[in-house]
C-alpha cells in the first residue's frame, strides 16, 4: 500500500514523499466514504496541479 500512498502523491500533487506512518482508516458509512491516512515526509518533487487536484499546498497547524 505504501508504493500506491507515494505514486498517487506524485501523481496529484507533483510532490515525492517518503511514508513515515500509517494514522488510520476513517469512514463516514452514511455517505459511503472510507479514507486511509499517512504521515509522509517530503523528499523532493514540486508542488503541481493536475485533473485530480485544482489546488495543491503546505498545512501546518
Amino acid at each position: 500500500m505504501k508504493e500506491a500512498v507515494v505514486r498517487e502523491t506524485k501523481e496529484e500533487s507533483g510532490i515525492e514523499i517518503e511514508v513515515k506512518k500509517f494514522c488510520g482508516v476513517f469512514q463516514n458509512v452514511s455517505l459511503g466514504i472510507c479514507s486511509t491516512l499517512f504521515l509522509g515526509k517530503v523528499i523532493g518533487g514540486n508542488l503541481t496541479t493536475s485533473p485530480e487536484s485544482l489546488e495543491v499546498g503546505f498545512f501546518s497547524n
